[in-house]
């Protein structure tokens, strides 16, 4: 459950539609208007975020969701379908029209174009009068979920801002750290690649560095260490004296790609690292020794876990070591300011929302369920464990101890999807507490710390998004191909099928294809918000 907002876009055909529509009901009828107690029925879609309800777990009938049924005393009807059918359900009931009293989903662009058309309802006031659902979510998590064309709000944001910050480059083999460099971390690019070498040496069949590519993005995770330590990540970009500049544009991201052209060559980068895909990447990670990858800090701890506690991994995997590399302290000389090659923070919130229908009949009693969600007994059940002290936690010397039946991998673990007001990062106390208890506290200090170190260096930084910034229909339209054209060079240049001139070449062409259009509207953005943007934390806006 990273913090992803994937955006699908479907072409939606009529006759598929009213086949849809003729065999499903009506999810705005609310049939059956009470259940036998006398309740309103409030009919809900949303989704599981990839971790699906258990083998025999009702998803309208269970000790989690009676709790928010319970707290908001309405008869709540769920469809919940799975991550990977997700998208595609969502936007068959957009376009269908048929919406039921709730929503909740992650795909923001496409529910806030319906909110605009009247699909839902501003929640501004309902938000107002609600401690509880202000608990959770601050006015200032509101003002970022505002919708900046009509100032609206849409959507009771998720929030985002309990676990730590940033995001630097994960080593995944810290072992080898101790076992081949005398336990002392490379201070500089140069460093890491001898280190790459002797790696090589002792593990002839190591991959060491490996990519796993994802639709039109190429270079992610093990494919922008390089670039994260130039401060140039392919498809990002930077301000740079009040100037938005696209990465690829920058000579930082010229050097970084000579570096992943010598390292292809030496043998030192995967030879698939353009084709790899996720199954096969986690293969190599696992089996075949790659060592470093671009990672959120808030999958650090989980991935380090995960490895010791998976049964289904082999047995060497358990001795892997899973942290965050410091930071380098000799940075390329090519690098404008080291700045731009450290990590930001996130926004306070993500894009999962709950959203009530305009159609919907009861929209107080869909309130409620939202309050429901965000009451203290679900909180506690979710992160606590529902059966509480003596069977998911103990109380040690005043303290909260957390037993082996909470946690990734434990029988309700999937309670955590129904997280959906508090943020999936919330809980840190016993999240920290039950990874104590798989990674024994030397291990636990060793990722924590690693995690801290980040986290302060991205909050020192501020927030690295642009927020309230709406890219037009054109820009959207020619990011993919944007993405598209930035691969297919650099993967050319790394592989030697084409000279670093005609990198050059191809690079100014991509300058006057993409960068008008695309960047024109965010840097108008910036010039007429820069003072806003500082205000709200985004501090590269005055870099």
């Amino acid at each position: 459950m990273g913090r992803q907002t994937n955006r699908i876009f479907l072409s939606m055909i009529t006759v598929l539609i009213l086949l849809v529509a003729a065999c499903s009901k009506d999810p705005s009828s609310n049939e059956g208007d009470s259940d036998n107690k006398g309740r309103v029925a409030i009919s809900m879609f949303m989704g599981d975020s990839g971790l699906p309800h258990p083998e025999g777990v009702d998803p309208e009938n269970n000790k989690f969701i009676n709790i928010v049924k319970e707290q908001a005393g309405v008869d709540l009807k769920l469809e919940v379908p799975s991550y990977a059918d997700f998208p595609t359900r969502f936007n068959l009931m957009l376009a269908s029209g048929k919406m039921p009293d709730l929503v909740q989903t992650y795909l923001v662009d496409e529910t806030y174009r319906a909110a605009r058309q009247g699909a839902f309802i501003d929640l501004k006031e309902y938000y107002d009068n609600s401690p509880q659902v202000q608990k959770y979510i601050t006015k200032e998590m509101m003002e970022f979920a505002k919708d900046p064309v009509t100032g609206k709000y849409w959507r009771i944001p998720m929030a985002w801002e309990a676990g730590p910050q940033g995001s630097g480059v994960n080593m995944m083999r810290g072992e080898l750290i101790d076992k081949y460099n005398n336990g002392v971390w490379p201070k500089s690019v140069d460093e890491w690649i001898e280190f790459f070498k002797v790696v090589k040496k002792e593990i002839p069949d190591a991959v060491i560095m490996s990519n796993a590519a994802s639709g039109d993005n190429v270079f992610t995770g093990g494919g922008s260490v390089i670039y994260f330590w130039y401060g140039a990540v392919p498809y990002g970009w930077r301000i740079q004296d009040g100037e938005i500049i696209p990465n690829v544009l920058l000579p930082e991201f010229r050097e970084a790609t000579l570096v992943m052209k010598d390292l292809y060559d030496q043998g030192l980068l995967d030879p698939e690292f353009a084709t790899t895909d996720d199954s096969r990447y986690n293969e190599k990670v696992i089996n075949n020794t790659v060592l470093l990858q671009v990672n959120s800090a808030d999958q650090i701890a989980p991935g380090a876990v995960y490895y010791k506690t998976e049964k289904s991994l082999p047995p060497h995997a358990k001795e892997v070591k899973w942290l965050f590399a410091p930071p380098l302290k000799e940075y390329p000389k090519v690098l404008k300011d080291k700045k731009y090659a450290e990590p930001k923070m996130g926004l306070p919130i993500i894009t999962h929302g709950l959203y009530i229908s305009s159609s919907s009949k009861h929209p107080d009693e869909a309130w409620k369920v939202i309050e429901a969600f965000a009451s203290d007994e679900l909180y506690e059940s979710i992160f606590w464990g529902y059966e509480g002290e003596g069977v998911t936690y103990n109380t040690v010397d005043g303290k909260r101890v957390p037993t082996d039946k909470i946690g990734p991998g434990t029988e309700d673990y999937w309670s955590l999807h129904l997280a959906l007001v508090f943020g999936f990062l919330e809980g840190q106390d016993a999240k920290v507490a039950s990874h104590r208890l798989a990674l024994g506290d030397k291990y636990t200090d060793e990722v924590y710390n690693s995690i801290y170190a980040m986290d302060q260096i991205a909050r020192e930084n501020g927030i690295g998004e642009l927020p309230g910034y709406v890219a037009p229909d054109e820009a959207v339209l020619k990011a993919s191909e944007a993405r598209l054209a930035i691969n297919s060079v650099t993967v050319e240049a790394i592989m030697g099928k084409i000279t670093m001139e005609q990198f050059d070449q191809r690079v100014k062409q991509w300058e006057a294809q993409f960068r008008d259009v695309i960047y024109g509207p965010m840097q108008k953005y910036l010039d007429e918000n820069k003072e806003m943007l500082i205000r709200q934390g985004v501090k590269h806006a005055g870099w």
